[in-house]
């Protein structure tokens, strides 16, 4: 199930137990592609290494998201990472490894006007 606002502040991604990823978080309206700026909290531990991967539809092919220099975009545990701007319709996180408790991701960002 897709989380989904307009113009949301504050939202949870989940990796459950022994899973990998989470589901898609819907950055705009049905879809719709929006400019974002938002960061991401990541939990106290993992198993994997998380990435962030994005997709220019919901319910579409996800792709890793890479900076400027083609470096994947991870998520380390205890780590924050502030992406701004971030242009797309939906994005999930993904674990490399079975994660080994559930792993929630503390995310905040808005749609820049």
């Amino acid at each position: 199930m897709a989380v989904s606002t307009e113009r949301w502040r504050n939202a949870t991604l989940t990796i459950a137990n022994g899973g990998t990823e989470t589901d898609e978080l819907d950055l705009g309206l049905n879809g719709a592609r929006r400019q974002m700026a938002m960061t991401i909290h990541g939990p106290s531990a993992l198993t994997g290494t998380v990435k962030v991967q994005i997709s220019n539809a919901t319910g579409g092919t996800y792709r890793d998201l890479q900076t400027s220099g083609g470096a994947d975009i991870n998520i380390g545990a205890g780590n924050s990472v502030t992406i701004d701007p971030l242009i797309g319709a939906a994005l999930k996180l993904v674990s490399d490894g079975a994660e080994g408790a559930e792993r929630t991701f503390h995310i905040q960002g808005n749609a820049k006007s």
